[in-house]
């Protein structure tokens, strides 16, 4: 398993297997390559961090006034996450 912290203090864990995933890995692709859809985003999410993870990510940045869960925050989330130095190897 491996545990990260993003910069905003968001917890979250990723199983390792998961870097060995089909999808994860033509997802993350589809990422590099700037061809990524928000459902496949979302998909991203739920498969490294569970949708159990994602629900709580999305409640992290969730505007409390607004109720609003910025793109922009969920994408600097994701940069975070991934350039854990564990998830690189």
């Amino acid at each position: 398993m491996i545990k990260g912290k993003t910069k905003s203090g968001f917890s979250y864990e990723i199983n390792q297997k998961m870097l060995k995933d089909w999808e994860v890995v033509t997802l993350l692709d589809n990422l590099n390559r700037n061809k990524i859809s928000m459902q496949e985003l979302n998909a991203l999410f739920t498969l490294l961090i569970s949708e159990e993870g994602f629900d709580e990510l999305k409640a992290h940045v969730r505007e409390t006034n607004e109720g609003i869960v910025d793109v922009n925050a969920m994408v600097a989330e994701l940069k975070d996450i991934l350039s854990n130095d564990k998830l690189k190897n």
